[in-house]
This record gives C-alpha cells, sequence and structure tokens, in this order.
C-alpha cells in the first residue's frame, strides 16, 4: 500500500479540548497506536507531542509551529508514517 492510499483509508484524527491546569490543550487519539497526540501551547508558539494512552509518558515529535493546523498536520503526518511501517 502508497503512503497515498494509507491516508485516503484512514480515519482522520478527531481532535478535542482539555484543561490542564492553567493550559488548553488540543488532542485526538491515534486510534491502533494506544496513544495519544497533544498539541500545546509553548512560549507563544505550538508543539506536538504523543502520549502514552494511559498519559503516564509523553515524546515531543515537533516544537515551534506557528498554528493549531500546521500542528495537527504534523500530529497526522507522524500517524501516517507510524501506520505504514505497520504494513512493512
Amino acid at each position: 500500500m502508497t503512503r497515498e492510499q494509507l491516508k485516503q483509508e484512514l480515519k482522520p484524527l478527531h481532535w478535542s479540548r482539555r484543561k490542564i491546569g492553567d493550559r488548553e490543550d488540543i488532542y485526538a487519539h491515534s486510534g491502533i497506536q494506544c496513544s495519544w497526540y497533544s498539541i500545546y501551547e509553548l512560549d507563544g508558539m505550538y508543539a506536538v507531542a504523543i502520549e502514552d494512552f494511559d498519559r503516564s509518558g509523553s515524546v515531543c515529535i515537533a516544537v515551534d509551529i506557528e498554528t493549531v493546523e500546521e500542528a495537527k498536520a504534523i500530529a497526522w503526518e507522524d500517524h501516517v508514517d507510524y501506520m505504514l511501517q505497520q504494513f512493512k
């Protein structure tokens, strides 16, 4: 399966918002990966992290992102990359 075919077949990430302390995160469950993508504001820019399903651990995958839409696109591409690896 090609990357483009996979992108057509995958369901889009469903984004929600949650308030944690003084910050508001935007998050989406990745589905099959048993993890969450989180977008949060960091020094006036945005960052994308992937968190364990129980939110016990987190890895930042991108920082210094100008818009939420760009951050969502980065999370989507990471999700597609992960799923593509499952077919190899």
